[in-house]
């Protein structure tokens, strides 16, 4: 004769999701959000660095990954290997400006 399982534990488990589905909502939305709100930094054409000096992300790159030079947004994939830089740095002082994307 085969077992039944108890009743018990499909409440446990209907719990469970009931508890878990919010947070779980709660968690991609937050995510969400943040993703939407690097989006509006890739659309600007200046941003500054953590002492406040304005530098501009569209202009002529170099990947450091492959050593090419390339046209356009400072955060975008490298046209020859798909690089995607980490950070620039600062035309002025030389800190560390985080890309957008990176979390």
């Amino acid at each position: 004769m085969k077992r039944r399982r108890s009743s018990w534990r499909w409440l446990l488990y209907l719990v469970l999701g009931l508890v878990a589905t919010p947070l779980w909502l709660l968690w991609g939305l937050v995510r969400t959000s943040g993703r939407v709100l690097r989006v509006g930094v890739s659309l600007v054409d200046v941003v500054p660095c953590p002492d406040g000096h304005p530098n501009r992300v569209y202009g002529t790159w170099v990947c450091r990954g492959c050593g090419a030079r390339f046209r356009g947004y400072a955060f975008a994939p490298c046209p020859v290997c798909g690089g995607v830089a980490a950070y620039i740095s600062c035309e002025s002082c030389g800190l560390a400006i985080r890309g957008p994307f990176r979390e």
